[in-house]
Parts: C-alpha cells; structure tokens; sequence
C-alpha cells in the first residue's frame, strides 16, 4: 500500500516486505522530493538509516516492533532533515549577518524555515493534544538578520527561538508551573530533553513568562508560557518596540528617548520615562501574582485544617491591595490606566 503524508513531516503507512525476517525498525531514507518525500519510502531492515541534509527519514513507531511480520500494516514518522549540515547553516548566519543576502542565501534560509516550520506545526498538534491553544511563528529573515547583526558571536544553528510557540494561561503562577511540567514532560524522549528559562525569575528588561526549549527532530522550538497579566504587558512593550526601534526588546532603550512620547501617554513624559515606568508595571504584576499565589496557598492550608498564624492572610490581602493602588498609580502617570484595568482583575483575590 502506498503510504499518505502528512504534509512535509508526518506520519504514514505502508506494508512490512514480503522478505521481511528480522525486526524492521526502521525503514530506510529516501530522497525528497520539492513538495515532500517523491514516493513511496524503499523499505528496508536493520540499523537506523543516517541522516544526511536533503534526505527523508522514515521512523518505525508501531507498537510491539518486535511482533512484525511479511504483510502486517507499518505506521512510520516522516522526518524531513535540514537542507544544509550546522557547519553550513552557522556559516549561512555569518553571512547573513555581515552583508546583504544573495539570491542563493535567501533560498537556502526559506528552505530552512519551511523545514522548522514544518516541526513546529507537530509541536502545535501535540500542545493540542495536551489541552493547550498555541500561537506560532517562525522568525522572518528580516527579524533573524537583526538578531545576528546585534550579536556577532550568536550561531544559526544555536538560536532557539528560530519557531516559536506562545500559550496563555487564564491562572495563577501555579497553573503556569503546572502547564511548564506537562509540557516537558510531553516532549522528554526527544533527542535532547527540553531546557526551561524562567523569565520571573530573571526577568529580561521587564519581560516575565516561562520558556520551555524543545528538540523534536533535532530542531529547537521555543515555547513560551505566559499568565494573562505577562501576556499583556509583553504586548504592549512590543508595541512599543514596534514604535520606537527594536532596541527596546535588547535592552538598548528607545530610539530619541528625550523625545516627548505623545499619545496617549501623559504630555510631559519622555519616551525613556515611559519604559521606566512601564517597567516598573511588570515589577507591580509580578509582586501581585506571587502574592495571589501566597493567598491561594494559605487557603488551602486553612481548608486542609492546618493553623495559620493569625492575621497572615489579612496581611497578604493588605500587601495585594496596596500593590495593585501602586500599579494604578504608576499607569495614572503614564495617561495608560486603561492597560493597567485589561492587564490585571479587579476581580483577584
């Protein structure tokens, strides 16, 4: 039976050899093709076919592998590699970086990117799976061409956030964590286990959320973890960085920051008071959503029949309170109370 793809990665079927005498693990890599894999896959047995730039593999992954025999159904991953090797692809960065592209390096750079953008899509589905809606890209090459420009000792082929994928989560701190373990947990049998940044923890020029680095298919994809108030004010600082240069994001400050900021932000302020001061907001929305956290966790306690001290959870409700009179305030400076009311309920404990 001929097998169906999936798009350019994916899974198919076809039928164990009529010779087949020894655990077809594997099936063996076949040429592909402009829009995928060019035909059915040569079956073979043995040892994993090597993976080579250009060249599709086929992965067995029936259950009971061992009970195979001449005519049973095989179901096999189709994986599509990289068009070039890492040496070639770190050098295609280099030369990205340095001048402007050629006609040959724009090509090779989209087939890279259709390649990333092909794994990225199985991370969406398996998110999916977990519960999770997902948003993604992949960076365009005006975007990466800056970040190496930025950087001259980055790497093409060490860049993680090449694919990317974003989930927002309508909790607390805690559902985050919870979401980070199942997400790692999701995707530990890859070739290399996932690796977490915890951007609360080491917040980047106010940016908070938790990042998730995942390697299905050798391919790194950045999945980014936010709680709805992170969600929003990284929103609105990208915003910003869509306005006043992307230095912003690189922790280089506005473009003209003695400029007055101009709408809608209050007349007098400068646009380098502006990101101050809406850094300040995400210092605000991460002192409340510990404190949420606090309050939950006391509550639960309480409910378990632990004895709290008295007056701890009236003093975390004070501290939550005042907090949020804080952020009401900084944003009444800025003339931007409006984002400050989307950003964080008034309806929080």
């Amino acid at each position: 039976m001929r097998p169906v793809y999936q798009a350019s990665t994916g899974t198919g079927h076809a039928v164990c050899p009529s010779r087949c005498r020894i655990k077809p693990y594997w099936i063996k890599s076949g040429a592909a093709g402009a829009a995928g894999p060019a035909s059915a896959p040569p079956l073979g047995l043995g040892r994993p076919a090597r993976r080579t730039p250009g060249r599709v593999t086929y992965e067995l992954i029936n259950e009971g592998k061992s009970s195979l025999r001449p005519g049973h159904a095989i179901r096999y991953r189709v994986s599509v590699p990289l068009p070039c090797s890492g040496r070639q692809l770190n050098a295609l960065g280099q030369r990205l970086a340095e001048a402007e592209p050629s006609d040959a390096d724009v090509t090779l750079f989209a087939q890279v990117l259709d390649v990333y953008q092909a794994v990225l899509d199985r991370v969406e589905e398996r998110l999916a799976e977990l519960g999770f809606q997902a948003t993604t890209r992949v960076k365009t090459t005006g975007t990466l061409v800056d970040k190496l420009r930025r950087d001259c000792t980055l790497k093409l082929k060490s860049i993680h956030d090449l694919a990317g994928a974003r989930i927002v989560i309508d909790g607390t701190r805690h559902d985050q964590d919870v979401a980070r373990d199942r997400i790692v947990d999701a995707f530990a049998a890859c070739s290399k286990p996932p690796i977490v940044k915890d951007r609360r923890q080491a917040p980047s020029h106010g940016y908070r959320a938790v990042h998730v680095i995942v390697f299905p298919e050798d391919i790194p994809v950045e999945i980014q973890i936010r709680t709805v108030p992170q969600d929003r004010w990284a929103q609105a600082a990208e915003s910003l960085g869509d306005s006043w240069g992307r230095g912003l994001r690189y922790g280089e400050g506005p473009d003209e920051p003695n400029s007055v900021a101009g709408s809608p932000f209050a007349p007098s302020l400068t646009r380098a008071q502006v990101v101050e001061k809406w850094t300040q907001v995400s210092d605000l929305i991460a002192r409340m959503e510990q404190l949420d956290l606090d309050i939950s966790d006391v509550q639960k306690l309480t409910r378990s029949g632990v004895v709290v001290e008295a007056g701890v959870l009236a003093d975390l409700q004070r501290r939550l309170d005042e907090s949020r009179v804080a952020g009401q305030a900084v944003v009444a400076e800025l003339g931007y109370g409006h984002v400050w009311s989307q950003t964080v309920s008034e309806e929080q404990p």
